[in-house]
C-alpha cells in the first residue's frame, strides 16, 4: 500500500505527465542559428523544477507562453507537433487557464505604484483634457503586416520580376508617402508589442509583453473616436491577449478564428473577410485594423516556383521571400478593392509591419550574398516600412531617414484630423520635416517612461482614453 507521500508522489508524477505528454510528443530540434539564439521556451514543468528545453513547440498551441518568464523574447515556433488539433483543444484550455493567473500573480508582484511617476517628465507629452467631441476627418484602415521588412520592396529575382510587385507598385502612387527605415521597437512582445506602440504611442515594458501582463490597461487610442471600430485578426482571441486588447485600444469588436479552431486563416482568408466586412458597412464612418500572418517564421506552406533566386541563396531568405511574394498577391487583391470602391476618397490607409525578423547575427550571415548580389540589406540593417495613402496627399513622397514606430502613432492622428487629443506619444508627426529633427523625447526616455507609465496603469487615472464596450460573446 503506498504511504501518504507515495501517493502524493505518484499523483504529481501523473500530472507532470499529462501536462509534458504533448511537448514530449513534439521533435527536439537544434539551436537554430537563423535568429541568432536557441528556442528556449518555458514549460509548465519549469515552474515546479528549473529546467529549460530547446523545443520546437506548435504555435497555436503555446502561443504566447514564453512571456510569462522575464527576458524571454521568442515566440519564432514550429508547427511540428504530432498530436492533433482535436486532442489538443483541451490541453490548450487549460494551460490558457495556467497562464491566466500567473499573469495576475506575477502583474500584483511587479507593480509601480503612481508616486514612482515624475509627473514633470510626462506633462510635455500630455496635452489638455479632450473629451468627447473629437470627430475624425477620415476612415481609416491600419494594415498591419506579419515580419515585414522594407528591403524587399523593389527587389527582383533572377528572371526581373518583382518579389512583392503590388506594394512596389503602390509606394510609386501619386498620393502615398512611404518611410522605408522605419526602426522596430519591439521587444519580449514581438507582434503584441508592435500592435501596442502603433495603437497607443507607447513603447513596450522593458521585460514582459505589456499585451500579456496589462492587457486590461487602459491605454490611450484612436480607435475610440469611430462610431465603428473593429479589427480582424487571422488568429484566435487567445493570441497576444487579443480578447483583452481589443477593447482596451478602443476597438469595439474583433473578428477572427473560433478558439475551438486551432489553425490559422491564410492572408487569402483574411483579406476576403475584410473585404466582406468593409462591404457591410456602408457610409458609417469606420475605423479597422487588419492583421496578417501567412509571413510568419517559419515560412512554410508558400513555396512559389515562378520565383528564380541565384543558386547560393540561403534557404531561410529563399522561404520568406517566398511568403512575401504570396502575401504581396493577397494585398494586391485588397489595393485593388480599395481603390475601385472609392475608399481612397474618404480613408487613410496605413501599411506597415509589425516588427523586423531577422536578428543581427542572421543578417551577418547574409551580407557576403547580399554584398555579391547588391541586395538591400547588404549593410546589415532592416527596417519595417511605412506606407501611408491619405486623400490629403497630393503628390508622392519618400523619406529616406530613419525613424521609428513610436512615430507612427503621431502620424496617424495628425493624418485623421485628431490632434487635438491629449495624448502626443513619444514620437514625432513623420510627415513635418522640422519634427523629426527636432524629438522632444529620446527613444531611451520613451522606454523608460513607457514602462512607468504601462506599470502603474497611469492612463486609468485620464478620462480621456475609453476602451471599446465590449461584447458579451467576445
Amino acid at each position: 500500500m503506498p504511504t501518504r507521500y507515495g501517493k502524493i508522489f505518484m499523483i504529481v508524477v501523473s500530472l507532470i505527465i499529462l501536462i509534458e505528454l504533448p511537448v514530449g510528443a513534439a521533435r527536439y530540434v537544434r539551436n537554430i542559428r537563423a535568429w541568432g539564439e536557441e528556442f528556449v521556451n518555458d514549460t509548465m514543468l519549469d515552474y515546479i523544477i528549473p529546467y529549460k528545453r530547446i523545443l520546437r513547440w506548435n504555435y497555436n498551441t503555446w502561443d504566447t507562453n514564453f512571456v510569462i518568464k522575464e527576458g524571454i523574447d521568442n515566440s519564432y515556433v514550429e508547427e511540428h507537433s504530432i498530436i492533433s488539433y482535436a486532442n489538443l483543444i483541451p490541453l490548450t484550455k487549460l494551460v490558457r487557464l495556467y497562464k491566466r493567473i500567473y499573469f495576475r500573480s506575477y502583474r500584483t508582484s511587479q507593480k509601480m505604484e503612481y508616486n514612482m511617476i515624475e509627473q514633470t517628465e510626462i506633462e510635455k507629452y500630455v496635452g489638455v483634457e479632450s473629451g468627447s467631441d473629437i470627430i475624425p476627418k477620415h476612415n481609416l484602415i491600419f494594415l498591419l503586416v506579419e515580419s515585414f521588412e522594407s528591403w524587399v520592396i523593389g527587389l527582383k529575382d533572377e528572371k526581373g520580376e518583382y518579389v512583392c510587385p503590388n506594394i512596389n507598385k503602390s509606394v510609386w502612387g501619386d498620393d502615398v508617402c512611404y518611410f522605408p527605415k522605419v526602426k522596430s521597437q519591439a521587444k519580449d512582445g514581438v507582434s503584441g508589442d508592435g500592435q501596442m506602440i502603433y495603437n497607443t504611442g507607447l513603447l513596450p515594458l522593458q521585460r514582459g509583453a505589456a499585451c500579456m501582463l496589462y492587457g486590461d490597461n487602459v491605454y490611450p487610442n484612436w480607435a475610440h473616436f469611430y462610431p465603428v471600430a473593429t479589427t480582424v485578426i487571422p488568429t484566435q482571441l487567445s493570441t497576444w491577449n487579443q480578447k483583452e486588447v481589443t477593447y482596451s485600444y478602443g476597438y469595439q469588436a474583433a473578428i477572427c478564428k473560433s478558439d475551438d479552431l486551432l489553425e490559422w486563416w491564410s492572408d487569402n482568408e483574411l483579406i476576403d473577410t475584410c473585404k466582406f466586412f468593409l462591404q457591410n458597412l456602408g457610409d458609417t464612418l469606420f475605423c479597422s485594423q487588419f492583421i496578417t500572418i501567412s509571413m510568419h517564421t517559419p515560412f512554410n506552406g508558400h513555396e512559389d516556383n515562378s520565383l528564380v533566386f541565384p543558386y547560393d541563396t540561403p534557404e531561410t531568405l529563399k522561404k520568406y521571400l517566398n511568403c512575401v511574394h504570396y502575401t504581396d498577391s493577397c494585398l494586391g487583391g485588397f489595393l485593388d478593392f480599395f481603390h475601385a470602391q472609392k475608399y481612397d476618397k474618404n480613408t487613410v490607409l496605413v501599411i506597415t509591419g509589425d516588427h523586423t525578423i531577422f536578428k543581427d547575427m542572421m543578417l551577418r550571415e547574409f551580407q557576403p550574398f547580399a554584398q555579391k548580389h547588391d541586395w538591400n540589406i547588404k549593410d546589415g540593417k532592416n527596417y519595417v516600412p511605412l506606407i501611408v495613402y491619405s486623400p490629403d496627399i497630393n503628390e508622392r513622397k519618400e523619406v529616406d531617414e530613419e525613424c521609428y514606430q513610436m512615430d507612427i502613432f503621431p502620424t496617424v492622428m495628425h493624418l485623421i484630423g485628431c490632434e487635438d487629443y491629449f495624448w502626443k506619444g513619444f514620437g514625432v508627426n513623420v510627415l513635418d520635416s522640422a519634427a523629426r529633427h527636432n524629438r522632444p523625447c529620446t527613444e531611451q526616455a520613451a522606454y523608460q517612461l513607457s514602462d512607468k507609465l504601462i506599470r502603474s496603469n497611469w492612463f486609468s487615472t485620464r478620462h480621456a482614453a475609453p476602451g471599446g464596450e465590449r461584447d458579451a460573446d467576445m
